[in-house]
């Protein structure tokens, strides 16, 4: 029995019955010199994701053979083409074409919090994070298939630190997935979240919600290039960096609002009212701990002037 075009080995079955040619020496030769018999990728495209549908989709054996097939799948038919199911998220669920997807975070990971607490993505993220065991599978996979090209990119990184697998896996596949792989960090947790807000003052809030759940794990890392937006008291959503605190935060507040008050380019903060998921745990104080973080302002900003 041969499988005919490097198809890998675990496609067997009724579903992918053409792939393979019956033959004993005798005719071994002239099956080879025959005409293939094979699928397109539609067809391809479809027969996995029914073979998916036969199996667990977390057995150990299964996820080492989607594995497999990822990596023939983006070789084959590059980054353009959609994604069978083959990868699944921390969900359940399968992952398509286009998807910005997180690596697992390593236990090592100093940006952010290395505690016990997992962070889990708010419903309407479009981002996901790709499954552990699936993660694990995919970087034992591509190491050990293509151990040159791994060692060459970790070679790549000028740092002192080298680089981890997971992160060198990431840049193997930069250009050949459908997937875009990214490395678990606070900046690419909150970026594309962020990202997602535009001018919608109900998603806006739902952030600052997610973002209060995980500020101690999240603010441990870097953010200094994501500019948040928040409301303003007429529920206008501005960046944070122009919007300042009112007395319905505190009194210690007054002075703020005194020296802010005639200023055209900022304005006050919308009441904490507006933030019930803060305000009825009576847990003021980590709202505008949260608040500081995202850049509101407890004074005017000081310029120096040559």
């Amino acid at each position: 029995m041969i499988l005919n075009d490097g198809y890998p080995k675990h496609f067997k079955g009724p579903q992918f019955e053409k792939l393979i040619k019956y033959c004993d020496d005798n005719d071994f030769l002239q099956v080879l010199l025959g005409n293939s018999s094979c699928y397109s990728q539609e067809d391809l495209f479809e027969k996995i994701n029914a073979q998916g549908k036969e199996k667990e989709s977390l057995d150990e054996d299964f996820i080492c053979e989607n594995v497999e097939t990822f990596d023939w799948w983006v070789r084959k038919f590059g980054a353009e083409k959609e994604l069978p199911h083959v990868l699944l998220d921390q969900k359940g669920n399968w992952l398509s074409k286009g998807t910005r997807c997180l690596f697992p975070k390593d236990s090592d990971n100093k940006d952010l919090d290395s505690d016990d607490k997992k962070i889990e993505l708010p419903e309407w993220a479009e981002l996901k994070i790709l499954d552990e065991d699936y993660c694990k599978a995919l970087v034992d996979y591509t190491c050990t298939q293509y151990p040159d090209d791994i060692q060459k990119i970790r070679n790549s990184f000028k740092s002192d630190k080298p680089p981890s697998k997971k992160r060198c896996v990431i840049e193997f596949y930069k250009e050949k997935s459908p997937i875009i792989f990214k490395e678990y960090s606070a900046a690419n947790l909150v970026s594309p979240l962020n990202a997602l807000v535009g001018d919608d003052l109900d998603r806006c809030i739902r952030l600052l919600e997610w973002l209060f759940q995980y500020q101690d794990e999240i603010f441990q890392g870097k953010l200094e290039n994501i500019s948040f937006k928040l409301p303003d008291s007429d529920l206008n959503l501005k960046m944070a960096e122009k919007l300042y605190f009112g007395t319905d935060y505190g009194e210690e507040y007054s002075i703020t609002e005194s020296l802010f008050r005639s200023s055209t380019d900022f304005a006050r903060l919308c009441a904490p009212s507006w933030f019930e998921f803060a305000t009825q745990e009576g847990d003021l104080e980590s709202l505008k701990e949260l608040l500081i973080k995202m850049d509101v302002r407890k004074r005017p900003p000081i310029y120096i002037v040559n």
